[in-house]
């Protein structure tokens, strides 16, 4: 009986195979490196930053265990750190850099169903469009222009419920890395990891 109705539930998701929902996100930030501003500015890593992360999410099922995801994510990326420059004279005064980025993210998902709930592994690639930074601080770092990209590397393991038939929620982990650094035209030489707990819910599109 418990096969059957597994059975038919796959069968209905194949016959409505897309899903949308919202993702939230907490996330602790480890610069891999120094942030270089430019040649004469540089920012020393002091600490990690627990930063955000909010976004749309859609999925589309391909096969029983497999499935597609993208969507659009909006995250802050605040670093903690103190500013130095060749001609400055050094305070040693720690300031957190608010820098915002757009992401869209394409991942593969493999999900093994246990009844109501699943298990599931996804990995796959971001790209990062960012945003700029949200304040002047120091003001040589906010005159930098926006709309440079970066791609990511993003993998992750996590647990689904099913609420109801078209109703499911989720709780897991991802880390992401970034594989190239931001566009050296406008100065930076930055590249981060992220260590991040994800909370959302979905609901599956269709009649």
């Amino acid at each position: 009986m418990g096969s059957c109705l597994q059975a038919q539930e796959e069968l209905s998701e194949l016959q409505d195979p897309w899903q949308i929902g919202l993702v939230y996100s907490l996330d602790e930030l480890r610069p891999l490196s120094t942030f270089t501003v430019d040649h004469f500015h540089w920012i020393d890593y002091t600490e990690d930053q627990t930063n955000l992360s909010i976004g749309m999410s859609i999925m589309r099922k391909v096969h029983p265990m497999w499935s597609l995801r993208s969507g659009l994510v909006y995250s802050q990326r605040d670093v903690s750190g103190v500013y130095s420059c060749d001609f400055c004279d050094p305070t040693g005064e720690v300031f957190t850099l608010p820098i915002r980025y757009l992401s869209i993210p394409v991942l593969i998902r493999y999900q093994i169903p246990l009844h109501k709930f699943s298990v599931y592994a996804e990995t796959g690639v971001s790209t990062a469009f960012f945003l700029g930074i949200s304040k002047r601080n120091p003001p040589i770092i906010g005159s930098k222009a926006p709309g440079s990209a970066m791609i990511e590397s993003i993998s992750g393991l996590g647990l689904t419920f099913r609420i109801s038939d078209r109703i499911s929620t989720m709780l897991g982990y991802q880390y992401t890395q970034t594989l190239t650094h931001l566009d050296r035209s406008y100065g930076f030489d930055w590249k981060f990891r992220f260590h991040g707990i994800q909370a959302g819910i979905s609901s599956r599109l269709g009649k």
